[in-house]
């Protein structure tokens, strides 16, 4: 096996938007920066953590959800709708380059919450 064409690589996940979120709801981009190896791979493992923005009231992780929506044309699923702490495969259709999704929040009435990491890995399986 090819590790260096195959293997599986981390890559920069940039946040932007105005945090934290309300009840209101909110929607933030994330953006991946494409690794310097050159090589491509088939897909993203896209990995939220949407945390409480004040950890010292109760917790509202449980009764968050977010939508995730490829901006960037071509990658499927287009939309997908996960729980605060998710992970999620998409398919890059053989795409080069940098990556944009928006991320809509939506925590439970009178929550405020933080997108606290995006984590990216490439990978081919």
């Amino acid at each position: 096996m090819d590790v260096d064409r195959t293997g599986e690589i981390g890559v920069e996940m940039t946040i932007r938007g105005t945090q934290p979120v309300d009840d209101t709801g909110g929607t933030l981009t994330v953006m991946m920066t494409p690794p310097a190896d050159g090589y491509v791979r088939d897909k993203l493992r896209l990995t939220l953590t949407i945390k409480d923005d004040d950890p010292n009231t109760p917790t509202c992780v449980g009764r968050t959800t977010a939508t995730i929506t490829s901006v960037t044309p071509g990658i499927t699923p287009h939309n997908t709708e996960v729980p605060a702490q998710s992970t999620v495969d998409f398919d890059l259709g053989g795409r080069e380059g940098a990556v944009h999704f928006d991320v809509a929040v939506r925590p439970e009435t009178g929550c405020s919450m933080r997108l606290a990491q995006a984590r990216g890995t490439l990978h081919n399986d």
